[in-house]
């Protein structure tokens, strides 16, 4: 299974192996497909996306933190000035105040999340940087399948490809401390116009030659590129907790379940007022409590799965997984020509998926 168990992070220990980061997974190629490795194997790229790697998954956690800490403390503000009325008089003060720092803290965290806080600055940016990389290696490999099947075997074919990827990482991995630039651009690209990273393989890969070394590059290309991604959108569709459709699940039936609550509790609370007198033992201030502690909770439960961009996340994944999957049935019944053309498409396929998670964060002014 992909996922074990529902409390399992799915992407805790996600090792990115397609990028062979962990020495254990170049230990496992070398042993497999020893030929393979030294054209797989990209060390600097390696170095540039683990200095982005750590940091985004930090950026990510500590802003949806701040959305989420902010949203519960000023409910939690809100319900306890709700209970004021039952409580005795001698505990009131100490509620009131609890309620006003409960509040002045969501506030704050709220303000400090919009504008100083940098924690979705920094994850939209890292993770910006963890997949264009990722790009560059795989678009790099797919637009020169036959020079890396040369360099499996030809030193000097081998040498200038490692000349190649000097050249190609300098010219996307320059000022990468702030990418809010290159991000704008991207989001503006209504078109889908800048999937690839360098304008000489936008025309395609010539067409390929029959060799070993040619199937052994497709083999490894689709094995790293085709077959993890598809077990990342597998993964990301899982039934964990961690899923967005599950969170969404949830969110919403507690939405649902406090929004029926509210209205015969007011209901009730109305007749109690009019007749004045308790309505099944509750008078109209417990009434009244009840409703608004019930509307607070459930405009919490929307404003986190809002902000969460659950809906957005779910839509998203849902179309990755179809077009993955699309690509690789492409892939196993075609050709060498059509098996290029299908790693092709996945890096449409990886470049949208990434202008639409960053257009759906960025416009989550809230959560990130």
């Amino acid at each position: 299974m992909v996922n074990a168990s529902p409390l399992n992070d799915p992407f805790k220990d996600w090792p990115n192996d397609d990028l062979l980061l962990t020495e254990e997974s170049r230990i496992r190629l070398q042993a497999t497909r020893p030929r393979l490795l030294r054209i797989l194997d990209w060390p600097e790229l390696r170095d540039a996306f683990g200095r982005h790697d750590g940091p985004a998954g930090t950026g990510k956690r500590w802003s949806r933190r701040q959305g989420v800490g902010s949203v519960l403390f000023a409910g939690l503000g809100v319900i306890l000035l709700s209970l004021l009325p039952i409580l005795p008089q001698r505990d009131q003060n100490l509620a009131t105040g609890l309620a006003l720092a409960s509040m002045f803290i969501g506030g704050l965290v709220g303000v400090l999340h919009w504008g100083l806080l940098r924690s979705k600055h920094s994850w939209l940016g890292h993770r910006f940087w963890t997949e264009r990389l990722r790009q560059l290696h795989f678009q790099s490999l797919v637009n020169h399948v036959e020079f890396a099947a040369k360099a499996i075997t030809d030193d000097a074919a081998f040498d200038a490809l490692v000349q190649y990827r000097r050249l190609w990482l300098a010219d996307l991995y320059h000022d990468p401390d702030d990418p809010q630039v290159r991000i704008r651009a991207l989001l503006q690209d209504r078109t889908e116009s800048r999937t690839w990273i360098r304008h000489e393989w936008e025309p395609g890969q010539p067409s390929v030659g029959a060799s070993t070394e040619v199937d052994e590059v497709l083999e490894g290309l689709y094995r790293l590129r085709i077959g993890i991604q598809s077990t990342y959108a597998d993964k990301n569709l899982g039934s964990d907790v961690y899923s967005p459709s599950i969170r969404s699940k949830f969110l919403k039936a507690t939405v649902n379940s406090c929004f029926l609550l509210i209205v015969p509790v007011a209901v009730a609370g109305l007749i109690s007022m009019l007749l004045q007198q308790p309505i099944l033992g509750a008078n109209v201030t417990l009434w009244t409590i009840i409703a608004a502690v019930a509307s607070a909770v459930g405009l919490m439960a929307q404003s986190i799965n809002q902000g969460l961009q659950n809906e957005a996340e779910l839509d998203r994944y849902e179309w990755y997984a179809e077009e993955v999957g699309q690509v690789k049935a492409a892939y196993e019944r075609g050709g060498r020509q059509a098996k290029v053309e299908a790693l092709r498409q996945l890096e449409h396929a990886s470049y949208r998926e990434l202008r639409l998670f960053l257009r759906a964060h960025s416009a989550a002014r809230f959560m990130g």
